[in-house]
């Protein structure tokens, strides 16, 4: 069940391997990116929600807007408004760029609710790939289009597929890129 995520509705030949040599390169690379990428916060304007420059200065402009867009959109940030926040920053950029852009938003929105600890390395730049694994596969041209060619996406329990829960739960992968212990990434193409 897992596998066919990644793989869409009808599975490929029993043969057919998933995976390749260079999803090594993404668990290298995130492990990169993500090392010592911690932010100080940003004092009581962060926690007003006030758009001072240090706050600002976290994040582009227009990745800010983004996110306020789907705030105010729907009214909350729960796991399908991470998704379309990855979706909507692949668009937009390449995607080593659109998994910083995703990193400075979700840490905004902790800042902004006082809660920096609940920020997990892993869990975004995991579901950004997610995202970015099913929009090169199976794309649309809007995001309700995307979830509807991609369901599984809306089930919050995918990652497990990949991660046992000893290590998604463990303080090294809330706060640093940890690669799959049970099946590797999907690699992009």
């Amino acid at each position: 069940m897992c596998l066919e995520v990644v793989r869409g509705t009808s599975p490929p030949a029993a043969s057919q391997d998933l995976h390749n040599p260079e999803d090594e390169e993404v668990s290298e690379a995130f492990a990169a990116i993500g090392a010592g990428k911690k932010r100080p916060s940003t004092g009581s304007a962060a926690l007003r929600g006030e758009a001072s420059q240090a706050n600002v200065g976290l994040m582009r402009t227009r990745d800010l807007e983004v996110l306020r867009e789907i705030l105010d959109t729907r009214g909350s940030f729960g796991h399908r408004e991470h998704l379309e926040l990855a979706w909507r920053y692949l668009r937009m950029y390449p995607s080593d760029e659109a998994g910083e852009a995703m990193v400075q938003a979700i840490r905004h929105v902790a800042r902004l609710h006082g809660d920096e600890q609940k920020y997990h390395e892993t869990m975004t730049r995991a579901w950004l790939h997610f995202v970015a694994v099913h929009s090169q596969r199976w794309s649309a041209d809007s995001f309700e289009e995307f979830l509807n060619r991609n369901p599984r996406l809306l089930d919050r329990q995918l990652i497990e597929c990949f991660y046992s829960s000893e290590l998604i739960q463990s303080d090294l992968a809330r706060t640093a890129w940890s690669a799959p212990d049970l099946h590797r990434l999907p690699a992009l193409v």
